[in-house]
Parts: C-alpha cells; sequence; structure tokens
C-alpha cells in the first residue's frame, strides 16, 4: 500500500511539473489541453465554465 501511494504521489508530482511547463506563458492551468486533465478537473473546468455563463446571463 506504501509503495503504491508513493507512486502515485511521484506521478502526480510528475504531472504538476509538467502542467506547470505547459502553461509557463500564460501561468492559468486552463490553457493545458483539455485531453491533459484527470476526471475531477474536468469537472472543476465544467462547473467552472457554468458558473461563467450564468454570471453573463445575468449581465447581458
Amino acid at each position: 500500500m506504501y509503495v503504491e501511494t508513493v507512486g502515485k504521489f511521484e506521478a502526480e508530482e510528475g504531472r504538476e511539473k509538467r502542467i506547470k511547463e505547459e502553461s509557463k506563458g500564460s501561468g492559468f492551468w486552463q490553457d493545458v489541453p483539455i485531453d491533459d486533465l484527470w476526471l475531477g478537473e474536468l469537472e472543476q473546468y465544467v462547473t467552472a465554465l457554468e458558473a461563467l455563463k450564468k454570471k453573463v446571463e445575468t449581465r447581458g
């Protein structure tokens, strides 16, 4: 269990580093290609887009 957890942690660290490198120019995680996002991140992205849509509709 410990080895598996450490492996997942190291994989996540590597992924975080890659995302930071890919988005260096803008500094926004949203600039990372959607194909590179995990399910939880995609769900957050959709929620954020829905919230933005509601804000735009109320101002429009």
